[in-house]
């Protein structure tokens, strides 16, 4: 789990900046509200981490109301 900001709005997802510098993504099927227009950068989230790729640096986050809670 990471508090979380939003710091840029795609088509189909969104990068969160996490922990001092670290970012991630949030791919489509994983927001849980109906739109990404619905978010604005610079808002505060949280978020939960499901993967991070250590080769290649990348990490995937998911806003999903029941993964966010488990």
């Amino acid at each position: 789990m990471v508090n979380s900001k939003v710091a840029k709005l795609f088509e189909n997802g969104l990068e969160l900046s996490f922990l001092g510098g670290m970012s991630g993504t949030v791919f489509v099927d994983h927001i849980g509200r109906e739109s990404i227009s619905n978010f604005k950068v610079g808002e505060k989230v949280k978020a939960r981490v499901t993967a991070h790729d250590i080769a290649s640096k990348k990490t995937t986050l998911s806003l999903l109301d029941h993964i966010v809670q488990l």
